[in-house]
């Protein structure tokens, strides 16, 4: 019996039939070839991920989308599957290393289906972003073991590590944090040369010291230069996911 969950608590798709074909064999081909290991005393789940190359996650969203007849056209050209891991449902996790789980999957996997890089060291996975950077790519992800779901949050145990560039804009407005970042720096409404004005959080490089003193000087913030960096611009040119980097010419 083959199932398929796109979240722990769905089944794909989200209770409508899945329609046989529907991904032009990617499904059906690597079930039919993961069934000749299948135990029914040690049920296997596997974790992979759909993607389309040099597409943005909304656009593939469309061309898979569980209510079209067919697949979109870029999907139909270059959609393919990668498998990140796997589990023996019958076994504790602490008792199947990553190491172990990885040489299972390339043990079983077949060649046309592409396998996540095991990242052993930190430098491999610093070398990893940096070749991907240099590649045109937006940056990596990094799963971290194991790849289960984790309860109360909002996505899989990753961490998304995407290129960052930096911009300049006058600060026009400062806004304190909330909760227990109260009396601190929450984020800046910066205008940009061109007369937008943006929103810049609070950046990661920034401690609770330095968001104190921050919030404290906040009138002297006023009409400085800052530096932020953001991921991507938007349609329109407006920057986006924007962190403080630097106050110009602040004394912290």
């Amino acid at each position: 019996l083959t199932i398929f969950y796109t979240k722990p608590s769905a089944v794909w798709p989200d209770g409508k039939p899945w329609k046989m074909g529907f991904f032009e064999g990617i499904f059906d081909d690597l079930t039919n070839h993961l069934q000749t290991f299948a135990d029914p005393t040690r049920p296997t789940n596997y974790y992979c991920e759909l993607l389309v190359p040099n597409m943005r996650l909304q656009d593939i969203a469309g061309e898979v989308a569980v209510n079209r007849n067919e697949l979109g056209p870029h999907a139909r050209a270059g959609l393919y599957m990668r498998i990140y891991d796997c589990f023996d449902m019958s076994e504790l996790i602490v008792n199947q290393p990553f190491k172990d789980r990885y040489a299972k999957i390339l043990k079983r996997v077949p060649f046309h289906t592409r396998v996540d890089t095991y990242v052993r060291t930190a430098a491999q996975a610093e070398e990893d972003y940096h070749n991907a950077i240099l590649e045109g790519h937006e940056g990596v992800i990094y799963r971290v073991d194991p790849c289960l779901f984790v309860e109360g949050t909002k996505s899989w145990h990753s961490i998304k590590r995407k290129r960052r560039y930096d911009m300049e804009g006058i600060v026009r407005y400062v806004f304190e944090g909330k909760g227990k970042h109260t009396e601190m720096l929450g984020s800046l409404e910066v205008e940009l040369s061109n007369g937008k004005r943006v929103k810049v959080g609070r950046g990661a490089g920034f401690d609770d010291k330095a968001l104190i003193k921050l919030w404290q000087d906040r009138l002297s913030i006023i009409g400085q230069t800052v530096t932020f960096s953001y991921e991507e611009l938007s349609t329109s040119g407006v920057p986006l996911r924007n962190q403080l980097v630097a106050v110009r010419n602040y004394e912290a």
